[in-house]
């Protein structure tokens, strides 16, 4: 931010105008105690919600091990033991005489799936699949909380520049009211009153965005654990929101893709599902009194085995159904996401275009006003005192609109920016920070 005095002197008269000029799209983080990219980072380390991705990721991943188990060889070991009563006769041979025995038993049993048609392998793909989307789930995640802190952090900044611009503005008022009252005593009038109201009204601006900072300090701080009091600065602004992005692999349409893959997996699978399994089974078993019947008993066995469920009551059918219509969902969801994108991009950059051109618009204005004080000083010059300092104290109020209009356009242009590369997955590449997948791989290096 540039500060200019301007001083004009005729005999006991001073008056003083400050003029603000900063270049909205070109305010850079250097020499600042944190950056935006800082706050961003921060969040995201302590952000319950990135907390709660990841832990929804990890989850997924010990869901395919739970799935591939199916394929694996499943063994067992059964133990038993206590009373046992059995009275059983076989064509006139007396096999138990109804005494009871103390029966024990140990049974080992190992189950492998041999053929299922395809089942098990398809449904570790579809877990597979999930832990995919979950895992770029954390990135969309990621984007919208640093959406969030983004927010927070330009709205922190807005507050403070627009402190600066009242503070200076309430500066030249008192400096004006002062010239005024001394001219008072040197003519017997009195028009200080509209200049004592004007410094109230700068005066309760201040005390507004004073007090509507501190909350947004406040929140800057639990959403980073950073001091929300610290300097800050911004890197520059795109004018392009589409030169950073790529709509097709932001984090919601790949996901929305890879739910599309996992519903044909499982529609897939389902099917295969109703068809038969081929089981190869070993058992071995060694017991004494077993069943109530006295005696040792050992016993093995190796079996090739099938199972096929003929008759279900339609349920493997209506699974399938059900399936299909997940499917359907998912496509229609793809272009759901795909619209939703281009309707936030596109609208965004609208509003980043507009911000740039109101730029412009009250840089020319700005130039107006600025033309205005070379006729203030000729009427200085001509002896005009009390007319040129109630000009002056109206033009610093227009130089007080001309900032706070520039202040806004500047954060809203940086707030349409920053929502347009959010909405498809780009701002964090543009601030320069990895995604959560290099960083899990490299605390898996490390």
């Amino acid at each position: 931010m540039l500060t200019a005095t301007v001083f004009f002197r005729s005999t006991s008269i001073r008056a003083s105008l400050t003029v603000f000029a900063f270049g909205i799209f070109n305010l850079l983080g250097q020499g600042y105690a944190q950056t935006l990219k800082d706050g961003v980072e921060k969040g995201l380390c302590h952000s319950p919600s990135v907390k709660k991705a990841i832990a929804e990721a990890s989850r997924s991943f010990h869901e395919i091990t739970r799935v591939r188990a199916g394929t694996l060889p499943q063994a067992s070991l059964d133990t038993s033991g206590g009373a046992a009563f059995r009275n059983r006769s076989i064509e006139g041979l007396q096999v138990a005489n109804g005494d009871a025995l103390l029966s024990r038993e140990a049974r080992f049993t190992i189950d492998q799936i041999l053929f299922d048609f395809g089942t098990n392998r398809l449904l570790t793909e579809s877990a597979v699949l999930r832990n995919e989307f979950q895992r770029l789930l954390i990135e969309d995640v990621r984007e919208q909380q640093a959406g969030l802190i983004a927010e927070t952090y330009l709205e922190v900044f807005k507050n403070r520049l627009e402190l600066k611009v009242i503070e200076a503005h309430l500066s030249t008022l008192l400096k004006i009211l002062e010239d005024a009252r001394n001219l008072e005593v040197e003519e017997g009038k009195d028009d200080s009153l509209v200049l004592e109201g004007r410094v109230l009204m700068a005066r309760s601006k201040m005390t507004e965005v004073m007090a509507k900072m501190k909350g947004l300090e406040t929140r800057f701080k639990l959403l980073t654990c950073m001091d929300g009091t610290a300097g800050m600065g911004l890197v520059k602004m795109p004018t392009s929101i589409c030169d950073h992005i790529d709509i097709m692999e932001s984090p919601q349409v790949r996901a929305a893709e890879l739910a599309i893959k996992v519903s044909e997996a499982n529609i897939q699978a389902s099917r295969q599902d109703k068809l038969p399994k081929f089981y190869f089974e070993g058992e071995s078993a060694i017991g004494e009194n077993v069943a109530g019947i006295s005696g040792s008993d050992k016993e093995w066995g190796a079996l090739i085995t099938m199972k096929w469920n003929v008759f279900d009551g339609y349920r493997k059918k209506a699974i399938v159904c059900q399936n299909m219509a997940e499917l359907d969902k998912d496509l229609a969801a793809r272009e759901d996401v795909i619209l939703a994108i281009k309707d936030t991009v596109g609208s965004n950059q609208e509003e980043l275009n507009g911000a740039i051109k109101r730029r412009t618009q009250l840089l020319e204005a700005r130039g107006k006003i600025s033309e205005s004080l070379k006729l203030y000083k000729a009427k200085l010059e001509a002896g005009e005192k009390k007319a040129t300092l109630l000009g002056l104290a109206n033009n610093n109020r227009e130089y007080l609109a001309i900032e706070l209009d520039s202040i806004g356009a500047l954060i809203s242009g940086y707030q349409a920016a920053v929502r347009g590369m959010v909405a498809a997955g780009g701002f964090l590449e543009y601030l320069g920070i990895e995604s959560a997948e290099c960083c899990m791989e490299k605390a898996a290096s490390d």
